[in-house]
């Protein structure tokens, strides 16, 4: 906390479940850098499109445990991957988390906690084989179907100029997205990349973040360190961004 502070950071996201959550408040108090929110840290191995029902049980409380450690530190957002393609068919993978997920929405209205949906490698919303011009539309659609001020999207920008500008995605997403992550990411090499490297459409992404009217929180989400690393990032978030 003390290093992310003296790099310049606003806030610090935390893994859950398992948190530390006392430590963590100390930290909070000590530095008074903010825990904006949570990345779900056991997800991809235990999934809410999962075929057999005790995993999909499972996933649940793991998200709710998540949803309270976030209160507890007093961030506001659980950023979720809501399932994984090799689960089934698409529908399948869709119905099965959407009903999974749904029954957690209770509580994040009772705690006033949000469920971020993460874009991400999972073959699910897009063809991972496809072309590079998709839309966000599958993922508009998912989104919608929870019919719930608790659920959005946490938007990588860098996951998915693979497969689509990060600018028309944006613009798509609209208020659904409520939070971003940001790295980079060259499709001449087929690679992640530091923020800024690569050759991802940052002048587009800007007009995008400001064609929607954002104004809250964006996640490195790129190899961390020491002090003079996480000035770096944040210094490469600044300059993408266009922000100070």
């Amino acid at each position: 906390f003390k290093a992310a502070k003296e790099a310049g950071f606003d806030g610090i996201e935390i893994g859950c479940p398992g948190a530390p959550v006392d430590e963590i408040k100390k930290a909070v108090e000590a530095t008074g850098l903010v825990v904006d929110g949570s990345v779900g840290n056991t997800h991809w191995k235990t999934t809410h499109s999962h075929a057999d029902a005790k995993v999909r049980e499972q996933a649940l409380k793991n998200l709710e445990n998540s949803i309270r450690e976030t209160k507890a530190v007093g961030g506001h957002t659980v950023l979720l991957v809501v399932g994984v393609g090799k689960d089934g068919s698409e529908q399948e993978v869709w119905d099965r988390s959407v009903e999974n997920i749904r029954k957690a929405l209770p509580l994040c209205a009772e705690l006033g906690v949000a469920i971020a949906i993460e874009n991400v490698w999972n073959q699910f919303c897009y063809e991972h084989n496809g072309p590079n011009d998709q839309g966000a539309e599958k993922f508009v659609k998912y989104v919608d179907e929870f019919n719930s001020p608790w659920v959005g999207m946490q938007f990588d920008i860098g996951n998915h100029w693979k497969y689509g500008n990060p600018g028309d995605w944006i613009r798509t997403f609209g208020p659904r997205a409520v939070k971003f992550d940001v790295k980079g990411f060259s499709r001449a090499q087929n690679k992640f990349t530091d923020i800024g490297q690569g050759d991802l459409p940052w002048a587009d992404v800007r007009k995008a973040l400001e064609d929607v009217g954002f104004t809250g929180w964006f996640t490195a989400e790129v190899g961390g360190g020491g002090l003079e690393r996480l000035k770096t990032v944040r210094q490469q978030m600044a300059e993408a961004l266009g922000v100070s």
